[in-house]
C-alpha cells in the first residue's frame, strides 16, 4: 500500500492553528492518484483554506451548477475534517474526493 504523508509546516503557534494542524497522516493512493494526493496535501497546508472549510461558511458559496454540483467542495471539506481528527500516522482513503474529481474529469474514474 502506498500513501502520501500529509504534514503541516506553519509558523503560527496560536491555539486556533494548533487545533487545525494535528500532525501526520497518510493519503492512500487509489490507482493513479499520486498527483491528486500531492495537490490535496498542498491544499491542506493553506491555513486560510482550512479555516474557511472548517467554519462551514463555504456551504453558502457552493456552486450547484458546476460540473461536480458542489460534491468536490463537500468531499474536500469532509477530508479536512478527517485530517483534523486523525491520529498521528493514520491513513485516510480520499475516495470521495476522487469520485468528485471524476465527475469533472472522467479519465479519473475507475
Amino acid at each position: 500500500m502506498r500513501f502520501v504523508c500529509v504534514y503541516f509546516c506553519v509558523s503560527d503557534s496560536s491555539e486556533q492553528t494548533k487545533k487545525l494542524y494535528r500532525g501526520l497522516m497518510g493519503l492512500q493512493n487509489l490507482g493513479n492518484t499520486c498527483f491528486m494526493n500531492s495537490c490535496l496535501q498542498c491544499l491542506c497546508s493553506v491555513k486560510q483554506l482550512l479555516i474557511y472549510f472548517n467554519s462551514e461558511k463555504f456551504i453558502k458559496d457552493i456552486n450547484t451548477e458546476s460540473r461536480s454540483h458542489g460534491k468536490l467542495s463537500l468531499a474536500f471539506s469532509d477530508l479536512i475534517r478527517k485530517v483534523k481528527q486523525a491520529s498521528a500516522y493514520s491513513i485516510e482513503v480520499p475516495i470521495d474526493v476522487k469520485r468528485a474529481v471524476a465527475l469533472i474529469a472522467p479519465r479519473f474514474s475507475g
